[in-house]
């Protein structure tokens, strides 16, 4: 089963470059799907368990990392770690 994500810049353009090399345009999230071989059905949508809080928390810190770096503080970002996450997400 695959994850669900929702693509970041960089992924678009690593995705865009994979359909430039296969000679494609840029195309829709369905035809991605396509191209990655993953169907519809290989995708489950659900509400997160506490077994997904340690992936959640990762996501969230290296997130917040590389999209706010220059924007915060870097003793704010740097000061964010996942142990922390995960106790605010466990309470």
């Amino acid at each position: 089963m695959a994850s669900v994500k929702v693509p970041n810049a960089a992924t678009k353009r690593a995705m865009q470059e994979i359909r430039e090399r296969k000679g494609k345009r840029v195309g829709t999230a369905e035809e991605l799907f396509e191209d990655l071989g993953l169907l519809r059905q290989d995708i489950e949508i659900r509400p997160a368990s506490p077994d997904d809080i340690p992936a959640i928390t990762r996501v969230l810190v290296d997130t917040w990392r590389t999209t706010f770096r220059g924007l915060l503080s870097d003793g704010f970002l740097d000061g964010m770690t996942y142990e922390r996450q995960e106790y605010r997400h466990k309470f």
